[in-house]
């Protein structure tokens, strides 16, 4: 009876994890935009029942770990109230999954569902039900021919690419070796020949520079020294973003970068005039307006408002503390590749795809990991 209970929790992580996955990826594909939009919904359905069912089978509920479950899934269920959706739902439960999971395991899951989700969209493309190309051409100033397979952008497929890569690396952890990150600077390579995304290029080589330089050069002494400051990055890269975006019509060179970035700080500015911060967001005015928030921490701030920015900071900073204490650079690294990333696009916040809700689920709700090893 014992190994039934393991072997049906393991199930139903594997069909949680595999639904939200699906339904992420889905959404972002051509059949999604001219086909069935039920899909995602039911997907999500199934992504809950498997979530409740793997609570159901939890043998043992500590009260921390029931205080997290509550005011998590509270938070969860004012934004889906809200807002009529379950976008705030999902990351919550991409937090509590991982009650009773060990690390690796997690992000095995994440990373198998992951690669199946994104291979299936690139099928689409292959055999005619999507494009294999993308819509947009005219990149880094000038007609290139760029692929989408099946994807509504051709930045998006390096948004699952980093997501999946990450996943793997955390599943390696510090035993990565140096021919595994090689073939993932090959990876990075074909990804920007394919597709020309900056913000995938330029996250994945510094990186993958990254976790380098940690294994080859630093020693637990120098690691605990240099690696210090990182621990606060989500409020540097924060910081950073909210004042170019307020203040970039009042510097010379926020002008000139603005200009870098195709006009995106002065985008994201008009987003925030016509939206203001709210507590809860204003997620409507993003539909209203049509615009692209191509920032996490922008897109965050205006349509989940100050409450979830607050959330993020909590998730990503105890996060690198505790990659920090624990001197396990492949986490800190990890949550540092996110938090660049999320200057240039906003979903690489959302549930599974990012990596850093399910390392801070895995702290927050289980205590094993105090005495494993990094």
């Amino acid at each position: 009876m014992y190994e039934m209970r393991i072997s049906l929790s393991k199930i139903f992580e594997i069909v949680f994890f595999f639904c939200l996955n699906l339904s992420i990826i889905y959404k972002s594909s051509q059949i999604y935009i001219n086909g069935s939009h039920l899909v995602p919904t039911i997907l999500n359905i199934i992504a809950v029942g498997a979530f409740c069912a793997k609570c159901f089978l939890i043998r043992k509920i500590g009260i921390r770990d029931f205080l997290c479950l509550f005011i998590i899934s509270i938070i969860g269920f004012i934004y889906a109230a809200y807002y009529l959706n379950i976008g705030i739902l999902n990351i919550g439960m991409a937090i509590l999954i991982a009650k009773d999971m060990d690390f690796k395991r997690i992000f095995k899951y994440n990373f198998v569902t992951l690669l199946i989700s994104f291979l299936l969209i690139c099928l689409s493309s292959f055999v005619g039900i999507s494009s294999i190309y993308a819509k947009d051409v005219y990149k880094l100033g000038e007609i290139r021919t760029l692929y989408s397979f099946g994807f509504v952008s051709s930045n998006t497929p390096g948004l699952f690419i980093f997501a999946a890569l990450t996943a793997y690396n955390l599943i390696r952890s510090v035993n990565i070796k140096m021919k595994e990150i090689l073939f993932e600077f090959f990876i990075t390579g074909v990804t920007h020949v394919l597709f020309a995304s900056r913000t995938a290029t330029i996250t994945l080589v510094l990186y993958l520079i990254g976790i380098v330089f940690c294994k080859k050069c630093l020693s637990d002494k120098s690691f605990k020294f240099i690696m210090y400051p990182w621990q606060y990055s989500f409020i540097l890269f924060a910081g950073i973003t909210f004042y170019s975006v307020f203040y970039f019509d009042t510097s010379i060179i926020l002008a000139e970068l603005n200009v870098l970035l195709s006009d995106r700080l002065h985008l994201l500015s008009t987003i925030f005039y016509y939206s203001g911060i709210h507590f809860l967001g204003n997620y409507n005015v993003i539909d209203l307006l049509g615009l692209s928030v191509d920032n996490a921490y922008i897109f965050t701030l205006v349509a989940y408002g100050i409450l979830m920015i607050i959330f993020y900071g909590v998730v990503f900073i105890y996060s690198s503390k505790v990659a920090y204490q624990r001197g396990d650079w492949s986490i800190l690294m990890t949550v540092i590749a996110y938090e660049v990333y999320g200057i240039g696009e906003n979903q690489i916040f959302f549930s599974t795809i990012c990596n850093v809700l399910l390392i801070f689920g895995y702290f927050i709700m289980n205590s094993n990991w105090k005495n494993e090893k990094s």
